[in-house]
């Protein structure tokens, strides 16, 4: 009996430290598969992130570069936006808007206006609502105090101007003068005519020569907006100078353009093809 027990502790020794390895190589495998697991759901995480980081990349909008100088437009024009509800959708003659395109989200700026009534012209979308309710109160901080005149204009509307043209002066003239229905910037909800009361309210190119004509011209881009049918830009736009008639176009473009000088026809890379100039707000 005394000459067995040491081979029976050894035994015990020997099963125990093998039950020992066995349960530490089986931890040590569940952690290694848990690891992995959790490298491999990290990859996944990061891949999805990436590909919906380089998603929202893709989709947003390139700005031209800073120098043009010797660089042919069909190199540097980005794609044409022609997405009516789009911010900087390029509306003209060339690129109306939808007969039944009406914006859903039209509400009337706390601005004060040159007229009390009730009516439709008093309203813009909301983004640009917001934008002109700012650059307004801080226009009055600058002792400059503007009104605006008219902002949305359905289809409808003006089908009317057009036709109350063409009975007045002839289809001929009318033509070369009064905007066709759908190419009115105003049916998007994002333009705005404006004037003063040094300007007696009214929509003339001597708005330019105001207090008024002159802080809007050198700020208007910081709250999104471009006056829209520049000086020496007809042959390009299309249409007279209108030093009054304000489109929103987001912050970042406003900017790009004013900087540049640029129309948003040539931000496109496209100009105007008639041999007329209309007027938008005819």
């Amino acid at each position: 009996m005394k000459g067995k027990l040491p081979i029976t502790i050894i035994f015990v020794v020997l099963l125990t430290f093998i039950i020992f390895m066995g349960a530490a190589y089986a931890n040590s495998f569940n952690k290694d598969s848990i690891h992995t697991k959790k490298a491999n759901e990290n990859k996944s995480v990061t891949a999805s992130s990436s590909s919906i980081a380089k998603e929202e990349k893709s989709t947003q909008k390139p700005l031209l570069p800073k120098d043009l100088s010797n660089i042919e437009s069909d190199d540097y024009a980005i794609p044409l936006d022609t997405i009516p509800d789009s911010i900087s959708c390029l509306i003209n003659r060339n690129y109306p808007l939808p007969e039944t395109y009406v914006p859903k989200d039209l509400c009337v700026p706390n601005i004060d206006f040159s007229f009390g009534y009730s009516d439709d012209k008093k309203k813009l979308r909301k983004v640009a609502a917001r934008a002109i309710e700012k650059m307004f109160r801080d226009g009055k901080k600058k002792h400059v105090f503007l009104v605006a005149v008219s902002g949305f204009r359905s289809f409808e509307r003006q089908k009317q101007i057009y036709y109350r043209n063409v009975s007045n002066r002839g289809k001929a003239e009318t033509d070369t003068i009064s905007a066709l229905p759908g190419s009115s910037e105003h049916q998007s909800g994002l333009a705005m005519d404006v004037s003063s009361l040094s300007n007696s309210y009214s929509l003339s190119a001597s708005f330019a020569s105001t207090k008024e004509g002159k802080w809007v011209l050198k700020n208007a881009h910081k709250y999104g907006f471009i006056i829209r049918y520049q000086k020496n830009k007809e042959h390009i736009t299309g249409y007279h100078y209108e030093p009054w008639h304000l489109r929103y176009v987001g912050k970042d473009i406003a900017a790009y353009l004013y900087k540049n000088n640029l129309s948003l026809e040539e931000y496109y890379g496209v100009k105007d093809t008639h041999n007329t100039f209309y007027r938008e707000d005819y």
